[in-house]
């Protein structure tokens, strides 16, 4: 951490009496799920290391957390940021694809691969496993991509 002398930060956030704080996680272990409840107002799961199945291993570790406190456990957002995403006919040919294009090294049970029906019923297994919000990992230069986002996947969720 950094302190600095006579430095101002401006313009001032609008939320009162400070922005969210959300704490991201790889999992959501028994040490970082008491940090979560005790000082976050949400927990960010990462889409590059949680796979769908251990988030509500996580929920249920921040839950916990939670009621050793006394804290009301719908409190904390719960999101899984850094979702992969890769289109594709099937996700076979979605994962062939981002292996092919890719020089990140991915984890395919991490990644949402396939037709947009494939990857709505991912997106939906996290909503269902608690999450509140999804955010996808997408290049800058990678406009197309966020556009299939756009126009094939959100409007199933509104």
């Amino acid at each position: 951490f950094w302190s600095f002398d006579k430095v101002t930060i401006s313009p001032k956030p609008i939320q009162n009496p400070h922005p969210p704080i959300w704490i991201a996680t790889w999992t959501a272990v028994p040490r970082a799920a008491r940090r979560v409840a005790q000082l976050a107002d949400g927990w960010q799961a990462s889409g590059l290391h949680s796979s769908v199945d251990a988030l509500p291993v996580g929920g249920g570790q921040i839950d916990k957390a939670c009621a050793e406190i006394g804290r009301d456990p719908s409190e904390v957002g719960q999101a899984y940021v850094n979702a992969v995403v890769q289109f594709g006919a099937n996700p076979d040919a979605a994962w062939d694809e981002l292996s092919r294009t890719s020089s990140a090294k991915r984890v395919r049970d991490l990644c949402l691969l396939g037709t947009a029906d494939d990857i709505a019923a991912r997106v939906e297994a996290m909503r269902a496993n608690g999450m509140d919000e999804i955010s996808f990992l997408v290049a800058p230069q990678d406009l197309g991509l966020v556009r299939r986002i756009a126009f094939e996947l959100m409007p199933r969720f509104h």
